[in-house]
Formats: structure tokens, C-alpha cells, sequence
């Protein structure tokens, strides 16, 4: 069958799978030697015939041993629920072979009962689900991320903002609006393909500026909003602000020449569930309004 299939016992002990759920789950590297590459069938049969017939049955956890540790976790879980509550669960697995290379499985979890209506234990069908996957992978990645600089794009970092907010724990959220000074001659002197480069490099230098716990996404053109998670204050807020501006501002090296750069700068904060993603934005944007017409690339901190 070109489906793994996997029976357990109540006691998580293997009782049958077949050639296929080693394939997906090994791949074609050699097993490890308390793996064998024949079927659970097979090998319980020469069991049956050998002197040690005694021998424990491989548990699943054995035989799943390629999974992550999160999908191993998440597989106890849902087989819990399966083996006590007699419930029928699907769940997808990453799965890394001893190549290294990485799969997706879907796994089908059915429970067995008796005559009696007692579990027995479970039958789960495998399906190596990878290229679906990735697929899937890849649309989301370009649901969430600008195709040019591998932030996040205006509708997903707005979104995340939002959620942060919505939390509603008493903490503090900021945002960081940035807009590109001097950016429109880099398109008139070198070319867009130059602009284009100019924003990679740009993005790059915002995600050191920034706290690993920070995200950055680009909001159109050459406008970025970084969401500072959990800041503890606005002054905080304002140092990671002027951090930004010190590696924002200066000279870029380009592929056909040199640009100088300028940013404005406008700084929000606001509490979670007394203030909504739009008006934190608004009010950072009136604030980097202010900065642009300084004309001193300095950071502003809007009003509360």
C-alpha cells in the first residue's frame, strides 16, 4: 500500500506496520539497529521462532524516533486522547530523515475497540504529505512576507501589531515608523534596481538595530514599522528609536555606486487593550511628520 500504517497496543507497543512507514519515515538511510527494516509483522513472526521470543515489542516511540521533539510531543497528546477517549484524531508530523532531509507526514490516529467497546489500542494510517507542505509553506510565506525584503508585508505586521494589542495584560507595546529621506535621488541617479538593493540593505540594518524580540515589516515604498514587543517604557522605546537612526543614516555602499541616506523617525507607545494597531500607527506617523520637518533625523516620541 503506498500508506504507512501503524497499529499499537494500549501499552504504546507496536503491533504491526508496514514497509511503507519506514520508508517515510527513515527514508532509504540504513535503520538504526534497534529498528528493523522489516514489517512489525515480519519481525514478530521470527520473534515467534527465536530463543528470545520474549523480547519486549519496539515501542512507538522507537519506531518514531525521526519525528521532531515538538511533533513527538504533540503525537503523545493526540494519541492520549485516541487510547482514553476512544476519539478519532488526525495530526502532521515533521519528520527528519538521517539524511537530514526534511518530510511532512499526516497522520490518520483511529482507535480499535473490542467486541465489548473497550480500546484496544490504534491504527494510524501515514501519508507523506511533504510537497503539499511546502506548498502551503510557500503561500504563506508570501502571504506574510514582502517579496523584496523578506520582512513582514503592511498587512501582516499591522496584524501582528493588533494582536499584541489585543492581549489586554496590562503591558506595552511600540511602534517605530521610519521613513526613507533622500531615497527618491537613489532611484533618479542609479535606477529602481538600485532603489531595490537600497531596501535590502536597509531592512538588513533594521533587524540589527533591533531586539530580537522586536519585527519589522515594510509598509510600502520605502516606509518601515518596527513593533517593539513588551517595551517596558517609552524611554526604551526611544533608545531602540535612535539606535535605528545611528544605523539607518549614512553612506550605503550599492553596486554602481554610493548612497547617502537619511531617515525620519516617529515613536508610539501604547498599553494593550486601550489602544487600537491604526491609531498607534497614526499617531507614530504624525510623530515621524514632526521629525521630517527637523529635518535632523532625530526620533520623536508622540504624545501619549
Amino acid at each position: 500500500m503506498p500508506v504507512g500504517l501503524l497499529q499499537i497496543d494500549t501499552e504504546r507497543d507496536v503491533v504491526y506496520n508496514n514497509a511503507c512507514l519506514l520508508e517515510i519515515l527513515y527514508g532509504s538511510e540504513p535503520l538504526e539497529s534497534t529498528i528493523s527494516s522489516e514489517p512489525a509483522s515480519v519481525v514478530a513472526a521470527e520473534r515467534e521462532d527465536a530463543e528470545d521470543s520474549q523480547s519486549p515489542a519496539p515501542t512507538v516511540n522507537a519506531l518514531l524516533q525521526t519525528l521532531t521533539p515538538a511533533s513527538v510531543a504533540e503525537f503523545d497528546r493526540v494519541l492520549d486522547e485516541v487510547l482514553g477517549q476512544g476519539v478519532d484524531r488526525d495530526v502532521e508530523v515533521d519528520i527528519v530523515h538521517p539524511s537530514g532531509a526534511w518530510h511532512g507526514a499526516l497522520m490518520n490516529i483511529r482507535a480499535l475497540r473490542r467486541a465489548s467497546g473497550e480500546v484496544a489500542g490504534a491504527i494510524t494510517c501515514v501519508l507523506d504529505i511533504t510537497d503539499r507542505a511546502r506548498a502551503r509553506q510557500e503561500l504563506e510565506h508570501r502571504a506574510t512576507y514582502d517579496t523584496l525584503t523578506h520582512v513582514h508585508n503592511r498587512a501582516s505586521i499591522l496584524a501582528l501589531l493588533q494582536e499584541q494589542l489585543d492581549r489586554g495584560d496590562g503591558k506595552r507595546t511600540g511602534v517605530v515608523y521610519v521613513d526613507l529621506d533622500k531615497f527618491k535621488p537613489v532611484n533618479d541617479t542609479f535606477g529602481h534596481a538600485a532603489g531595490d538593493e537600497l531596501l535590502v540593505l536597509v531592512a538588513d540594518r533594521l533587524k540589527l538595530a533591533s531586539r530580537d524580540s522586536d519585527v519589522i515589516g515594510r509598509l510600502g515604498g520605502d516606509e518601515f514599522l518596527i513593533v517593539l514587543r513588551d517595551v517596558p517604557s517609552e524611554a526604551v522605546a526611544m533608545q531602540i528609536a535612535e539606535r535605528i537612526a545611528m544605523t539607518v543614516c549614512g553612506s550605503f555602499a550599492l553596486s554602481n555606486g554610493e548612497a547617502d541616506l537619511r531617515a525620519s523617525i516617529g515613536v508610539a507607545c501604547g498599553v494593550h487593550g486601550t489602544v487600537t494597531a491604526d491609531e498607534l500607527v497614526r499617531r507614530a506617523d504624525a510623530a515621524m511628520y514632526r521629525s521630517k520637518s527637523d529635518g535632523q533625523s532625530v526620533p520623536v516620541l508622540a504624545a501619549a
